[in-house]
């Protein structure tokens, strides 16, 4: 199920926000449970949510201090103690209170690599692993050489026991970019394959596994290649609620763009400002934000979803048709999930844009121009768009109501949450 925007505009009521806010949740579903009987059936169900996301909210944040300090001392060279506290006030280290115990999000040490230069001068850690590999996949593509790719991979999901389960697993999509999606095996053998944006192959079964082998091929994409077919209309719409065109987003897009006038250079410029003033660093869990494009705007920083999210709302705040691309990418002989952006222009049609590859945090000076219109083959699309329910929804909240990275699960009386997700490559070939 995924969240309708009926019951998202309902604000919650003050007295249970602060508690929410204060990381005092015991109180706040003592308070929505006593007041059950004077809100309407709409208000009730966003106030159930709000319920649903501090459960997930706690899953983000398990580091205690102690484990934080053991975690920087581990991979951070001379860190002090008291480097914690410039780190919390500069806004680079993620520390929230719940049930008045300090908790620092999951993968704090890894965003404070990618937000503090000094931290990665004296660190090991690799802030682009894939960066030499892009450069050379970029540079032969732009010499002419399109690669095409045949790409077998695993996505399974496990349980600490067996059950029995709905699953939904993402499934590439057919399209101009991927053809000849094969599914070469599944365990069980049961499922149905649900057609639409966020495609997926659905099991109810009684297992501690979950499966399915995939195979596809895939080519490099230029510019020229852009898509001039596919329908505009329907890319230039508020999405509420990641992409709605507040005041905010619309003057800062026009701010960005006023010396341009057409469409080609509007995005590129947009791409531009993303790509310097936005640093990459891992995202919570994305049901957990009220709206992704103000949120990546107004503090400066996301990941692949946050960042094309954010170009697709600035986009269409200036009646630039945008749309959204989700799957994943390979990256050190892995597969991890990304996101990216498609948009229009009057030349090319509808051109890949990925502001990630292109960004300046993670040092891919050299990849920039290189991902305004161009992309690599080494990729799978699973998600047309974002925010959109499967063709048969599930019961109960989504764990990811705006990407299907990781797949979805439940009982037929309880959301699953703590069920482990992992996709291998089993093989990449040139064809």
């Amino acid at each position: 199920m995924v969240l309708g925007t009926d019951y998202l505009n309902i604000p919650v009521p003050e007295f249970i926000s602060r508690e929410k806010n204060l990381g005092n949740f015991n109180i706040m579903e003592k308070m929505v449970n006593d007041n059950e009987n004077n809100y309407d059936e709409d208000t009730m169900k966003r106030l159930n949510y709000e319920l649903f996301r501090t459960k997930i909210l706690k899953l983000n944040y398990g580091l205690s201090r102690k484990k934080l300090l053991a975690e920087m001392e581990k991979y951070i060279k001379d860190f002090s103690s008291m480097d914690v506290e410039n780190y919390i006030k500069n806004g680079t280290l993620d520390r929230i209170y719940l049930e008045g115990e300090e908790r620092f999000f999951n993968r704090s040490i890894e965003n404070l690599h990618y937000l503090n230069n000094n931290i990665r001068e004296k660190s090991a850690f690799n802030i682009s692993p894939n960066k030499s590999f892009l450069e050379y996949v970029s540079r032969k593509i732009s010499m002419g050489n399109i690669g095409k790719y045949r790409i077998k991979y695993e996505i399974s999901i496990k349980f600490e026991r067996s059950g029995t389960y709905k699953v939904w697993l993402p499934v590439p999509l057919e399209n101009d970019y991927q053809k000849n999606v094969k599914i070469i095996e599944t365990y069980p053998k049961n499922y149905r394959i649900l057609e639409g944006a966020q495609r997926s192959l659905y099991m109810y079964d009684t297992s501690e596994v979950f499966k399915a082998v995939f195979s596809l091929e895939t080519h490099d994409v230029t510019i020229m290649d852009g898509d001039v077919n596919s329908r505009k209309d329907i890319y230039m719409e508020e999405k509420f609620p990641h992409v709605s065109i507040t005041p905010y987003i619309e003057k800062m897009a026009e701010k960005i763009t006023s010396e341009e006038t057409i469409n080609l250079k509007k995005s590129l410029k947009l791409y531009k400002f993303i790509t310097e003033k936005i640093r990459f660093a891992y995202a919570k869990s994305y049901l957990l934000y009220d709206n992704i494009s103000e949120y990546t705007l107004s503090n400066m920083v996301g990941d692949s979803c946050l960042q094309s999210i954010l170009m697709i709302a600035m986009a269409r705040a200036l009646k630039i048709p945008a749309r959204w691309r989700g799957g994943y990418v390979i990256s050190e002989n892995s597969i991890i999930p990304h996101h990216w952006a498609e948009v229009y222009t009057e030349e090319y049609g509808f051109i890949p844009v990925d502001p990630v590859f292109g960004n300046y945090s993670l040092n891919h000076y050299n990849l920039r121009e290189f991902y305004f219109g161009n992309m690599e083959g080494l990729r799978i699309i699973t998600s047309g768009d974002f925010n959109v329910d499967f063709s048969e929804p599930g019961k109960f909240w989504r764990l990811d109501p705006v990407t299907n990275d990781l797949g979805e699960v439940e009982t037929d009386s309880e959301k699953v949450i703590n069920h482990r997700t992992e996709i291998k490559l089993l093989g990449i070939e040139n064809y």
